[in-house]
């Protein structure tokens, strides 16, 4: 026959167990929580700075291309579409392009398809 003595060492040992698993799940949990909202706070930043810069560059380009306007300058601005035929089209265009400034000496800065 057990002795209660061992009986009642048995259960303490599994309840201490048991709040050692939960104090780590739980320090766990936080410690995603705390990955989560970081990770989110810096494609907040992420994203404040890409407006940021489509700001500045939209008022340069108002500013600095003669007769622009703004819907002109945002579709200058704009991301392309996807288009397997453009992709291929600006393939060929930026190797024309690269060939020609490499034989003038110049450096491209940016160019645009349109």
């Amino acid at each position: 026959m057990p002795s209660p003595t061992s009986a009642k060492t048995a259960v303490t040992a599994r309840e201490k167990m048991f709040w050692a698993l939960i104090a780590t799940f739980a320090v766990g949990q936080l410690i995603a929580f705390w990955m989560l909202c970081s990770h989110q706070v810096r494609q907040a930043h992420a994203r404040a700075a890409t407006v940021q810069g489509e700001r500045t560059a939209l008022a340069d380009c108002l500013r600095y291309i003669s007769r622009s306007t703004p819907n002109r300058c945002a579709a200058r601005l704009a991301p392309p579409r996807h288009d397997p035929d453009a992709v291929l089209a600006a393939s060929e265009n930026t190797a024309h392009i690269s060939a020609t400034a490499s034989v003038s000496g110049a450096t491209q800065v940016n160019f645009s398809l349109r």
